[in-house]
């Protein structure tokens, strides 16, 4: 039995009630509302309301996506960025929560990261294990200064063999 498309009312009391419990972006409403047979226009005044009654505010939703997705997941600025954007979270506001993350913890994400991928990569060439190491930072969402900057810090051993 198909549903019944809900009301702008029931919409906005539903997703106010969704919002309270964790953060969306005003992007994820309109889309939310558009699923539930809402016309863009409608979608667009739920949005709205839900703005200007405090339940959705982009910024805060990227700071905590940054936070979030770095610290979780181990994301790095570049991917934050990309995903930030497919949100239709603006430019401006993706580039301030990004810089309002600790530098420093960008670095240890993507030192701890690399410690694992090293641990987990077999590689006899070193030429071979840096290339893997470089790939995997950058899918990462590592930009690739930040990349060699990290792995000049590291020691990377070779392999306990005699072509050393």
């Amino acid at each position: 039995m198909p549903r019944q498309p809900l009301s702008e009312t029931q919409a906005a009391d539903k997703l106010a009630a969704l919002c309270a419990a964790s953060e969306h972006c005003q992007q994820e409403i309109v889309d939310k509302c558009k699923a539930w047979g809402l016309s863009h226009e409608e979608a667009d005044r739920v949005a709205e309301r839900l703005v200007k009654e405090r339940f959705v505010d982009d910024s805060r939703f990227a700071t905590l996506y940054v936070r979030d997705k770095a610290r979780f997941a181990g994301w790095g600025p570049v991917k934050v960025r990309m995903q930030l954007r497919a949100k239709g979270i603006d430019d401006q506001t993706a580039d301030d929560a990004i810089r309002a993350f600790d530098k420093s913890e960008w670095h240890d994400i993507l030192l701890h990261a690399l410690r694992q991928k090293l641990r987990a990569t077999r590689k006899d060439d070193p030429r071979k294990l840096i290339a893997s190491l470089v790939r995997f930072a950058l899918q990462r969402g590592f930009d690739y200064a930040a990349i060699r900057q990290t792995l000049d810090t590291m020691t990377i051993a070779p392999p306990d063999n005699d072509d050393f």
